[in-house]
């Protein structure tokens, strides 16, 4: 009777093992953790507070042991033939605190990351131990056993390429989009076409459009409307020696603060839109020059078109003053970013340096990214990084497995003011003084001149 009970066991052990092992198939787990520690110094340069004409002669700002923990769980499964559904959660904690209070005053310039976090950072920007939706999105694809495919939800539109380099990460495959232009999250669709041509290997086009801001529910006014998004991108070239990409987008209606408004001179300043619209162009490509040695270059330009709209509650409108309307005219910045990295096999050694530059009006939609002091692609000026990652030489368990160390150092050289900031006319930061007046200088944010990161990070990926 007790070998009958344990032959009965044993059999209900192998198909619970089996009945488990099925359910694995169509359900695929995976993720990552972060420790970051960073030794962030920065000048302020003397300046006019706008809200009460108050001089403000430079100071310095620093935080010499900034902690924090990065978590992220992926989920893919495959409910059907050719449709997939695929989710990311982040937590972005910093040490000692459930707010981003420790570093709220270090985004200086950049409004998209001012407290609250802006939906397109979420879970990007350091806080408390909050879980957010990075990623979730179902995707078809062989739509008529053609190569089209659609998808929808809120999209992996962070993290893209070449800004994977120095995250020592595998570059976004079809769902991603080009990190020098954009870097945020979004709720949207994709429609995309990826037809089999010999001359070009992974030759693909997809239109990409989604919302930026939802205005809610609104009465007959001309200012009130939702922010939109939507762009053409093309993959001209993909290959493990050349991957050659494009990126033409369009936002309409271009809200005045982030979707959930932001806190400046600890008052809450809400939301609205129509200010006009920006244009973007972007081109990109990042390859092997040998088998260990990888470079990348990018060039793009953004177009500003402000309407007549302005916030009533200060007076600005996209790039001008309602007292200065003289200003208020069409303006295109340009920015370019190149870089490289040399991997040293035989150690798991990898050795990077990186530089990029923006002109006056220069202003990607970079609202998030792994820079403390904001995304170093917003810089109105120039703004270097050199790092070394060391890999773990240990054997992957996992289907990712892989841990690093990567220890950098980033220097910021801001020349114009209003980095990611598209109300306040750019001003020579080197030509403001504590007497400025109202629309020759006065500043709404804080003018950093330059900043430094000294930063250490541990990765570990599963």
């Amino acid at each position: 009777m007790k070998k009958f009970l344990l032959y009965v066991a044993i059999i209900l052990l192998l198909t619970t093992g089996m009945a488990v092992a099925a359910d694995e198939s169509w359900l695929e787990l995976g993720g990552d953790y972060q420790l970051r520690y960073d030794n962030l110094n920065g000048t302020v340069h003397d300046y006019t507070e706008f809200m009460m004409d108050t001089p403000i002669p430079g100071y310095k700002v620093r935080n010499e042991a900034l902690f924090t923990n990065r978590f992220g769980l992926n989920m893919k499964t495959n409910p059907l033939e050719d449709v997939s559904f695929k989710v990311r959660l982040l937590a972005y904690k910093i040490w000692g605190n459930q707010t981003n209070d420790a570093i709220k005053g270090l985004y200086m310039g950049m409004p998209g990351l001012e407290s609250p976090d802006f939906d397109g950072a979420m879970g990007h920007y350091p806080g408390g131990s909050e879980i957010y939706v990075d990623q979730a999105y179902a995707g078809w694809s062989n739509i008529l056993d053609l190569p089209i495919w659609f998808s929808i939800g809120r999209k992996p539109s962070t993290g893209g390429a070449p800004t994977n380099v120095r995250q020592n990460l595998e570059k976004t495959g079809t769902a991603g989009v080009p990190g020098f232009l954009i870097d945020a999250a979004f709720d949207g669709y994709t429609l995309g076409y990826a037809p089999d041509i010999e001359a070009l290997p992974g030759f693909f086009v997809k239109w990409c459009q989604g919302k930026g801001m939802d205005n809610g529910y609104t009465h007959a006014s001309a200012i009130p409307k939702d922010t939109d998004f939507g762009g053409l991108m093309i993959t001209y070239y993909d290959s493990p020696k050349l991957h050659v990409e494009s990126l033409v987008m369009e936002a309409w209606n271009m809200m005045s603060a982030p979707p959930d408004g932001m806190v400046v001179l600890d008052h809450y300043w809400p939301s609205n839109a129509a200010l006009g619209n920006i244009q973007w162009w972007g081109l990109g490509a990042m390859g092997k020059v040998t088998d260990n040695l990888n470079l990348f270059a990018t060039v793009a330009q953004n177009f500003f078109e402000p309407s007549e709209n302005v916030r009533a509650d200060f007076g600005m409108g996209m790039l001008w003053q309602q007292l200065y309307p003289q200003v208020r005219d069409r303006h295109s910045g340009t920015g370019i970013y190149v870089g490289g990295r040399y991997d040293i096999e035989s150690t798991g050694t990898k050795i990077g340096l990186e530089y990029n530059h923006g002109t006056k009006y220069w202003m990607p939609y970079g609202a998030t990214s792994n820079d403390i002091w904001g995304n170093k692609l917003n810089t109105r000026g120039s703004a270097y990084e050199v790092y070394l990652i060391q890999e773990l030489d240990e054997k992957p368990v996992a289907k990712r497995g892989k841990a690093f160390v990567r220890i950098g150092y980033q220097y910021y050289d801001f020349e114009y003011t209003g980095s990611l900031n598209w109300l306040e006319v750019p001003v020579k930061i080197e030509d403001l003084t504590t007497h400025d007046t109202l629309g020759q200088g006065e500043q709404w944010f804080i003018p950093l001149r330059r900043a430094t990161d000294l930063y250490v990070v541990f990765d570990v990926l599963f």
